[in-house]
């Protein structure tokens, strides 16, 4: 926080001074950078600058009236503001005065002065979390009492149907002795409206903190979304840092969606296991697997005080590898169904079938373990997002399946409707450009069997009307998911 200071005069520079500011007509109080160097009010005095956002400016003020220090929030575009910003800040006003609660901050006055809106705000005096914690964790005990309050809080936000969207440390202000306070409901709606800002496919909120839903830039963001935010509140008070962080916004988005956080035992070993198991809870992908409410949230963070048993368990070794599955499809399906093959070509080995012991076995063997370590290393370089990567990774399944195929039974195998799989499952990519390469591959492949037989091993050769079923089986197949994608699109 800037070092307080009192004015003989109703203004405060935001850069250097001016003796003619209180003279200054509101056009020429905008900054040539879009700050606000310049603001007065009526019936209050300007002490000094606490903060500068994007959207707004936030002053220090003494409010003469009722004698009392306000913290002023003005829109820096003023006149010039967008119907967004002037939405933001109705909506953030608006719901924090429907608030009242002990830790959620409150809203006295709005208005607008000269063109510019405003809003007067409860003064918290001691900075926020973000700067209390500054990468320190703090002692379990008082991670767990701060998480209960704001989940009381927020409970009393989602009671009146609104939903905080950005909680993160920052902001959560802190009083002198410690009590934090919610504030920043700029990104804030009411569970039974539809504002602009909630559109589908815009991102709200900050990466390192919001919800996997609102990262993937969902509609219907509800009070799961708050549960989350107070769970990577928890995990940072408790570890010191974010759940996810990267180098890159876009690359901190990624791992919001697709990764798993680091359990924080790891990262700081005198974490308590039921606290743990609380913020992981918060933290789940799936919304349906976090706390119902707020208030059930705050419940189990009471239990654990009282040192009485909390409702929350770790999940099981299959809960586990069903939740990795569920954040890598492609992966598990890939693995599940090369699993499944190689059992089955066991399997037949057993039962004495001609032709799947010897080379062929190791053949196999070798092909499959080779092709389950490249759909791993793709899924790696696929969480990056690349596009390029999502095309040789089907191109690469399609290469290798044609390889069993060379090497066993050609055009007359029983696995070629594999293919047809190739290409359906392409479709769950969304992407029709896509669908049409891996069916384009796959066209190729099956003449290039037709080719190898003729040339090696005539009597595979399949009839000519099985060939051209099954050519036209490939392309059938591939404008239907076309079609299917172009629908869903338009839905």
């Amino acid at each position: 926080m800037v070092e307080s200071r009192e004015l003989p005069q109703k203004t405060i520079p935001a850069a250097e001074p001016l003796a003619e500011a209180a003279t200054l007509p509101p056009a020429a109080q905008t900054g040539s950078l879009g700050t606000l160097d310049y603001f007065t009010l009526p019936g209050y005095e300007i002490l000094e600058v606490l903060g500068r956002g994007g959207m707004a400016v936030v002053y220090k003020a003494r409010q003469h009236s009722l004698r009392r220090l306000v913290a002023i929030k003005v829109i820096l575009a003023g006149p010039h503001a967008s119907p967004e910003e002037i939405t933001r800040f109705r909506i953030e006003a608006e719901s924090v005065a429907q608030l009242h609660h002990p830790h959620i901050v409150q809203v006295y006055e709005v208005g607008q002065q000269t063109g510019y809106p405003y809003c007067s705000l409860e003064f918290v005096e001691g900075g926020n979390l973000s700067q209390r914690l500054n990468g320190n964790p703090l002692p379990a005990a008082q991670a767990a009492q701060i998480a209960e309050q704001l989940a009381r809080a927020i409970e009393v936000a989602h009671a009146h149907h609104i939903v905080h969207r950005d909680l993160k440390p920052s902001n959560i202000l802190l009083t002198s002795d410690g009590q934090p306070k919610i504030t920043d409901f700029g990104l804030a709606k009411w569970m039974d409206s539809d504002p602009v800002q909630t559109r589908t496919g815009a991102v709200m909120g900050t990466p390192g903190y919001m919800a996997p839903e609102q990262a993937e830039g969902k509609k219907n963001v509800g009070p799961a979304a708050d549960v989350y935010g107070l769970g990577a509140i928890l995990y940072e008070l408790l570890t010191g840092r974010p759940p996810f962080q990267a180098e890159t916004v876009l690359d901190t988005v990624m791992r919001v969606v697709s990764e798993e956080p680091i359990p924080p035992r790891r990262l700081r070993a005198d974490v308590p296991k039921d606290l743990e198991t609380i913020c992981l809870k918060c933290l789940e992908k799936d919304p349906r697997r976090r706390y119902v409410s707020a208030r059930a949230l705050a419940d189990d963070l009471h239990c654990y005080l009282r040192g009485e048993a909390i409702s929350a368990r770790p999940p099981s070794l299959l809960g586990r590898l069903e939740r990795w599955a569920r954040l890598r499809p492609a992966l598990a399906i890939t693995l599940i169904a090369l699993a499944f093959f190689y059992v089955n070509h066991l399997v037949l080995i057993r039962l004495g079938v001609e032709g799947e012991g010897g080379d062929f076995h190791w053949f196999v063997t070798g092909l499959l373990a080779a092709w389950a370590c490249g759909a791993a290393v793709f899924q790696w370089l696929t969480a990056r997002r690349d596009t390029v990567f999502t095309f040789v990774w089907t191109a690469f399944d399609v290469v290798f399946f044609t390889l069993l195929l060379l090497k066993g039974d050609g055009p007359r195998s029983a696995l070629l409707p594999v293919y047809l799989l190739l290409i359906a499952g392409t479709a769950l990519r969304l992407r029709g450009t896509q669908v049409w390469f891996v069916t384009a591959l796959c066209l190729l492949s099956y003449v290039g069997l037709l080719a190898d037989a003729s040339w090696r091993r005539p009597h595979l050769l399949p009839g000519q009307a099985s060939g051209f079923i099954f050519v036209l089986s490939l392309g059938l197949i591939g404008l239907i998911q076309h079609f299917l994608l172009r629908r869903a699109k338009t839905a």
